[in-house]
Order: C-alpha cells, then sequence, then structure tokens
C-alpha cells in the first residue's frame, strides 16, 4: 500500500505530529499568505511559493504522463481556497472542470480530500485499473485507513510497535486506544474511566479524539474533546460514550495535551498591530521529495483550525511573520 503523494503534518509543536492530513486542506489559505508576504516585501520575492513547488512536484511525479489532474474539493474544509490554490497552480497544471478537453477518465493525477470522494466518482473502476497500467496517479491512496486517525496508534500499540523505529515515535504524540470496557492509558497507566475522570484537571490534560472512518464525525476538528477543559461528570459522560460507540465498531483514541503557547505580534483586521499570547498549531505541506512549506496559526483556544479569529503566520527558517 503506498502512502500518500502529498499530505500535511499538524504538528502541536515542530517535530511533534499530532496528525497526518491525506492530501488535507489549508494548501491555499498557506499559498495566499505566502503570496501577502512576498508581496509587502517580507518574503523575498524569489522564493518559490507553494504552488510552485507543489507544481514542480507534481510534474516531476506525472513525468510522461499527460498533464492532466482531476483535483475534487466536495469535502475540502474550505472549498473556496482549494480552487484558488488550483487556480495558482494554472495553466502548467491542466484541470478537469477548469481547461477545456480534459475528460475526467483521462486524468493523471486524481486528488481526493477524502476516500468516500474518491471512491463516489464516476470513473472510480477505470481509474483504479489505469492506475494498475501506470498511466494515472492517486495523490490520496484508494484506502480507507487514510480518512482515519486510526494509523497513528500503529507504533505504539503492541501488536504493531516492531515494525516502526524509536525515530518515527519520537516524531509523534504518543496516540493510545480507548478501551471498548472504557479503560484509559494515560502516562502509562492503564486505569478506568471513573478513575480516570477523577484525577484533577491537571492532570486529565488529554484529548479524546474520534478516529474512526465517519466524515459526518472526524471533519474538521469534529469529535476533538479536551478532557483537562471540563467537569469530573463531563469526563465521565465523555468517556462512557466513546466506549458505547467502541462496542458497536467505532474506534476513540486518547493523546497527551502537547500545546505551545507563543507570544505573537500580529496585524488584526483594522491593519493595526496586536501582541498577545497564544496557542499555536504548526502544519507542514510533504511532496514525494520531502517538505515543501509550513505555516503557524495561533488561536485563543486549544483548537486552532483556521477559524475567523486566527491568526496565520509563513515559516521560513525557523521564523515566522504573522498575519491575522
Amino acid at each position: 500500500m503506498e502512502p500518500p503523494l502529498f499530505f500535511r503534518t499538524d504538528e502541536a509543536k515542530p517535530g511533534e505530529i499530532v496528525e497526518i492530513q491525506a492530501p488535507g486542506s489549508l494548501w491555499g489559505e498557506a499559498e495566499l499568505v505566502e503570496r501577502y508576504f512576498t508581496t509587502i516585501g517580507a518574503l523575498p520575492a524569489q522564493r518559490p511559493t507553494l504552488a510552485r513547488l507543489f507544481t514542480d512536484a507534481a510534474l516531476a511525479c506525472i513525468g510522461e504522463l499527460p498533464v492532466a489532474v482531476m483535483h475534487m474539493v466536495d469535502n475540502a474544509s474550505s472549498p473556496a481556497a482549494m480552487r484558488f490554490f488550483i487556480a495558482a497552480t494554472r495553466p502548467r497544471l491542466k484541470y478537469f472542470g477548469y481547461d477545456p478537453g480534459i475528460p475526467s477518465h483521462a486524468c493523471s493525477l486524481i486528488r481526493s480530500h477524502s476516500f468516500f470522494g474518491l471512491m463516489g466518482q464516476n470513473y472510480t473502476k477505470l481509474n483504479l485499473e489505469r492506475c494498475l497500467e501506470g498511466s494515472a496517479i492517486f495523490d490520496h491512496p484508494p484506502h480507507i485507513l487514510f480518512g482515519q486517525k486510526a494509523p497513528l496508534i500503529l507504533p505504539f500499540l503492541e501488536e504493531t510497535a516492531g515494525h516502526f523505529s524509536d525515530e518515527i515515535r519520537a516524531l509523534l504524540v504518543t496516540t493510545t486506544v480507548l478501551g471498548a470496557d472504557g479503560h484509559v492509558i494515560a502516562a502509562e497507566d492503564a486505569m478506568s474511566a471513573q478513575q480516570f475522570a477523577e484525577l484533577p484537571r491537571s492532570r486529565r490534560q488529554y484529548f479524546l479524539k474520534y478516529a474512526g472512518c465517519d466524515v459526518s464525525r472526524n471533519w474538521g476538528s469534529r469529535a476533538v474533546y479536551n478532557l483537562g477543559n471540563i467537569s469530573r461528570e463531563q469526563c465521565l459522560h465523555r468517556l462512557k460514550q466513546a466506549a458505547d460507540d467502541t462496542r458497536r465498531g467505532g474506534l476513540w483514541v486518547l493523546q497527551p495535551r502537547v500545546v505551545a503557547h507563543e507570544n505573537v505580534e500580529f496585524y488584526n483586521v483594522e491593519g493595526s498591530i496586536q501582541s498577545r499570547s497564544m496557542v499555536a498549531k504548526f502544519s507542514v505541506f510533504h511532496g514525494p521529495q520531502g517538505a515543501l512549506s509550513a505555516t503557524a496559526q495561533y488561536r485563543d483556544f486549544y483548537k486552532v483550525h483556521g477559524q475567523s479569529d486566527t491568526v496565520m503566520t509563513s515559516v521560513v527558517d525557523d521564523a515566522t511573520i504573522a498575519d491575522g
């Protein structure tokens, strides 16, 4: 099974991966921010933006095949931003639905934001056959495994941990499975949901996350709960609900809350400069040859997911330039 060609890692701190998005959203926003900073002279004009780097990498993958892309944006968190990114990669890349003479069943690179969108496309069977023949490439692998957080468990699961190096585990925030009996693994100790809920909040600094493939629950930071920010009763209720769902075939994981607070100086919507300490989230955009670009987002809340009150930055050589 091949990994995604292009994907995004979300990191609580640089080098501490919380989630892997395949291919994920935010590419358009990252391109827009980089263009803005280039326009005002905060980034060097000769520095290629994410769209240029993605285009170069995509053309290298496509090789001798016709340069035609089918990009489905039906499940993108921000469809308008993804359409902007598509426009930023044209005309070097040709797209079905944007450029004349490009039929969907002849595209050489097929992109989607979800497994279900990929499988629901009219020519899925034909495209799978073309992929086996070498005339098409899937950006999002046609496998449901990449539509969920489940793979993050594997390096830490006893049955599969031996297939991963310590270097891989060091890159990931420790992810453990919530048992169907409600047992919680926190700080390397197993305890019941009742015992965990009775801990003081300072020792309940964990995220409970739905890790299955139901896109009505795992999309856009949904079904993510900070167990250290709620009462004991609410914590126990959440854990019992998740355990009940697990017994019905669901999958829930626990991750220790890794938070980076940074003092950020940024432009507000009126154009004046403000400064405050905010929660950070880093996103790195990857291609087949490695990292392409990185952004940081800041917000006065533990869920940082591009909301309207989010400050977004471009990360360049460990330095950030902020705008919000």
